[in-house]
C-alpha cells in the first residue's frame, strides 16, 4: 500500500509533485475544480476545448513522472447539488465528461464523481427518485468512461438537515446503497469511501468496508469531530459535545478491515494542510508520517 495526499496548492501546479515527494508522499488525488474553474466550468464548458484539456493535463503527468510521482485518483468538478448548476443535468454532464478526459491525460483510472443530491433526499425521505436520477446520470457518463478508459468511483455523501441544523443521510450515505448502485451501473463504476463522511452520518466505516468489498478501490481518509466535516488529521483529539457522544474512528481496526478484504488501492488524505505557508511543508510531511504508520498496521496484520 502506497500514501497518498490532496494536491497542493502551496506551490506552482508543476512543482507540486516534486514538493509532495520531498515531504513523504507517493501519490496525490487532483483535485479538477481549480481548473475548471478558470477555465469555464461554471461558464460555458463549450469553452474548454478537448485541446486545451489534453496539453494542459499531458504537461501535469509529464511533471508527475519526471518526480516519480503517481496520480491515483481525480476528484471532478461537481459538488451533487443541483441547484448549485441551475439544475441544468446535461451542463453537469459535460463538465464531468470534461473532468474524465482530464482523468485520462493524467494517466490515472479513476475519477470521483458526486451522485446527484435532490431536493429533499435525507434520512429515508424520496430514497428511489434520487436513486433512479444518479443512475440516469452516471449513465450518461459510460461512453466517455470506456473511450478514455477510466474508472468512475462513487462517494457516500451528506447534507444538511435543514429544520435540526446538523449533518444527516443522503444518497449514497450507506454502504448497501453504494453496493446496489455499482450493481445497477455496471463495472466501470467503482466505489471511493469516504471516511470522514461516513463517521457524519453515524455509519460505521469499518463495516462499510466490509459491504463494499472487492467494489472499493480509492479512499478519502481524514478525521473528523462527529459533527463537522473537518478533513483534517487522523488521531486528532476532539472534546465531546454535550449531551452527544459522536462516532469515533478506529484507525488501527479500519486498516486491518482493509488487509481482510484485501484491498489493492493506497491510503488517500484528503485534508488541506492548515496554517500558515511557513508551516506546510512540515504539516504534510507530518501527515506522511501518519500514513506510514497505518501503512505498517496494514501490512503487518495477519487476515487469515
Amino acid at each position: 500500500m502506497k500514501i497518498s495526499v490532496l494536491n497542493s496548492g502551496n506551490v506552482a501546479e508543476t512543482e507540486q509533485f516534486a514538493y509532495l515527494k520531498e515531504c513523504g508522499f507517493d501519490g496525490a488525488m487532483f483535485a479538477l475544480n481549480k481548473y475548471f474553474e478558470r477555465n469555464g466550468i461554471y461558464g460555458d464548458i463549450s469553452s474548454v476545448t478537448d485541446e486545451m484539456i489534453a496539453k494542459h493535463f499531458s504537461l501535469l503527468k509529464e511533471c508527475a513522472d519526471e518526480a516519480e510521482f503517481f496520480i491515483d485518483q481525480t476528484h471532478s468538478a461537481f459538488t451533487g447539488y443541483l441547484h448549485h448548476y441551475d439544475n441544468d443535468v446535461e451542463e453537469i454532464v459535460q463538465r464531468q465528461i470534461a473532468c474524465i478526459k482530464a482523468t485520462h491525460y493524467l494517466g490515472c483510472k479513476y475519477c470521483v464523481v458526486h451522485p446527484i443530491i435532490t431536493s429533499g433526499r435525507r434520512y429515508d425521505l424520496k430514497i428511489k427518485e434520487a436513486f433512479d436520477t444518479s443512475v440516469d446520470f452516471y449513465t450518461r457518463l459510460l461512453p466517455a468512461l470506456e473511450e478514455y478508459d477510466v474508472y468512475c468511483c462513487i462517494e457516500n455523501m451528506w447534507v444538511l438537515d435543514p429544520v435540526h441544523k446538523h449533518i444527516c443521510s443522503t444518497i449514497l450515505s450507506h454502504a448497501e446503497e453504494m453496493v446496489q448502485m455499482c450493481d445497477a451501473l455496471g463495472d466501470r463504476f467503482k466505489i471511493c469511501l469516504d471516511i470522514g463522511h461516513a463517521v457524519l452520518t453515524q455509519d460505521n466505516p469499518v463495516e462499510m468496508v466490509r459491504i463494499c468489498g472487492d467494489r472499493l478501490v480509492v479512499l478519502h481518509a481524514h478525521e473528523v469531530d462527529g459533527i463537522y466535516d473537518l478533513h483534517t488529521f487522523p488521531f486528532s483529539k476532539f472534546g465531546k459535545p454535550r449531551l452527544v457522544s459522536p462516532m469515533r474512528i478506529d484507525w488501527e481496526l479500519l486498516m486491518k478491515t482493509l488487509k481482510e478484504i484485501n484491498y489493492e488501492g493506497n491510503l488517500n488524505f484528503e485534508i488541506s494542510i492548515p496554517g500558515p505557508y511557513e508551516l506546510h511543508a512540515a504539516g504534510v510531511r507530518y501527515l506522511a508520517e501518519i500514513g506510514r504508520y497505518l501503512v505498517s498496521i496494514f501490512e503487518g496484520h495477519d487476515s487469515q
